[in-house]
């Protein structure tokens, strides 16, 4: 949905010009590039090599095949609410086999065009080199996640709009965010048709997400100009890969095998919305295979299986089973849906 902008009526008196004080993302893009096109365009080409590179490594790693894990894991049995049902023997656990791949393979990906990015922000022009367009936004992202936490909406309870009107509580000189995703779970055959889904809201800049999502459906152009009625940067400390082994090892002696699977899945959510959208940052990826190393490693002590993650067999054997596309479910497999 598109967001109409208005500033915090709380906030300390500041002279502001809509269309003045704060540029937009195209007009700063234009700008930077026109002033600095001779110094950055040998560091665009290198770029672009190494993104050619990258891009080479994830094909070869989508034809490949991934082993896979069976766990067996508990199922917890549900408690009865009935007080008068004491005497009631407690129903016994029951196990369930998880096939879970290795690895999580990565899809091969297109690029994004500059004319997906021209049409959501028409201030940017066609000239511009897409690596440049990311060199540009990783010194303008932390200004604007500034402007996009600072959000707050007030939309209808009783259905969602396809626009809405938000304040911004940030009053630095990066424009607000343009749009606002709303997302929920699918709707279940079985639920009832007057049943309330849980909806999240998550205010973004157009440009920025489809900068870095080739699959994101299109999206609705922000206004232009923008109707504005109104660099410090976070290091992600990882651990080394010595050390991983030992960070497994303390999550299998703390968290149950329910837990750890639970965690799993998450990490396997975040990878299939990954897929889907077509995420280009490679540091993400990165993060998913770590976190799945990770978890399937604490999974595999836990149940006495370490020497199935830490010491790599030295020909594994392809396997069919990977190439089918499901959440983790029980004698099921998750692997990379077809692009």
């Amino acid at each position: 949905m598109v967001l109409q902008v208005k500033r915090n009526e709380n906030a300390p008196p500041r002279t502001f010009h809509p269309h003045n004080s704060i540029k937009s993302i195209g007009s700063r893009l234009r700008s930077s590039f026109h002033d600095h096109k001779r110094t950055h365009r040998a560091r665009t080409a290198a770029r672009g090599s190494a993104h050619a590179s990258k891009q080479g490594k994830h094909k070869r790693t989508k034809t490949s095949h991934s082993a896979t894990l069976d766990f067996e894991v508990a199922t917890m049995p549900q408690t009865s609410m009935d007080v008068e049902m004491v005497d009631a023997e407690p129903q016994p656990r029951t196990t369930k086999t998880y096939r879970l791949p290795k690895d999580l393979l990565r899809p091969v990906l297109p690029e994004v065009s500059i004319r997906a990015l021209v049409d959501v922000d028409p201030e940017l022009t066609e000239d511009l080199p897409i690596e440049y367009i990311r060199d540009y936004m990783e010194e303008l992202g932390p200004g604007l996640l500034r402007a996009a936490v600072t959000v707050v909406a007030n939309p209808p309870k009783d259905a969602l709009p396809k626009e809405i009107a938000i304040t911004v509580n940030d009053h630095s000189d990066y424009p607000p965010p343009t749009h606002m995703l709303a997302i929920h779970g699918r709707t279940t055959p079985d639920a009832p048709g007057t049943a309330r889904r849980q909806v999240t809201l998550v205010p973004l800049h157009s440009v920025v997400l489809s900068l870095y999502c080739a699959r994101l459906p299109k999206l609705t152009p922000s206004p232009s100009p923008p109707t504005y009625l109104s660099d410090d940067r976070t290091q992600l400390v990882v651990p080394r890969a010595k050390v991983l082994p030992s960070f497994a090892t303390h999550l299998a002696e703390t968290y149950t095998a329910q837990a750890l699977l639970r965690h799993i899945n998450s990490v396997h959510g975040l990878w299939q919305n990954a897929c889907v959208l077509g995420v280009l940052i490679d540091e993400l990826w990165d993060m998913i295979d770590l976190a799945w190393e990770v978890l399937l490693t604490a999974m595999a002590i836990s149940q006495g299986k370490a020497h199935l993650m830490l010491i790599r067999p030295s020909s594994t054997p392809p396997s069919d089973a990977a190439s089918s596309s499901a959440t983790p479910e029980p004698t099921s497999t998750a692997s990379t849906p077809a692009p």
